[in-house]
């Protein structure tokens, strides 16, 4: 019994002495579970916000908001975002051509039901110049993004080689 009263002395002596590198030690251990609380509320918040898709824009690229007649067969396939070649519909008799290919189609954040084209700011002119109806025929994603136009693509030249004939 005697030593067992001996050593609580001693420990009491000793937080008395210590008093203050314990209330330091619990003070730290307070505020590193209260900056630890703060960090997860902090990257709860953040997660919950959509991305802002204009800070995202490759320099000298464009969204385009557009309307494709086939928008609602186009959404049921491709989920956030997508490839697509858009082609200018047929209308007063003309043929339907195409107009823009493998170009990145993606659903604004804030309102699912629009959907934005990813282009070159020069391929604007050419869409604002068409009144549409515009369609939009789904591409792979994993194929290289080819952005063309259809009147300036190459045309694979027939190259013929004649051989004259010996006498």
């Amino acid at each position: 019994m005697n030593f067992d009263i001996k050593t609580k002395i001693k420990s009491i002596r000793s937080l008395k002495e210590n008093k203050h590198l314990i209330a330091a030690f619990f003070l730290l251990i307070g505020i590193s579970i209260y900056i630890s609380h703060m960090n997860k509320s902090e990257l709860i918040k953040d997660a919950d916000l959509p991305i802002q898709a204009d800070t995202i824009l490759p320099k000298g690229f464009i969204l385009y908001p557009i309307r494709l007649e086939n928008m609602e067969a186009i959404k049921g396939v491709i989920d956030q975002y997508g490839v697509i070649d858009v082609y200018l519909g047929s209308k007063n008799g003309y043929k339907s051509k195409k107009l823009l290919s493998k170009v990145k189609i993606m659903q604004a954040p804030y309102n699912p039901n629009e959907y934005a084209l990813m282009i070159p700011e020069y391929l604007s002119e050419k869409l604002i110049a068409e009144s549409g109806p515009f369609l939009g025929v789904i591409q792979n994603k994993s194929v290289t993004t080819d952005i063309s136009n259809s009147e300036t693509e190459t045309k694979i030249k027939k190259i013929s080689i004649e051989y004259q004939k010996g006498s």
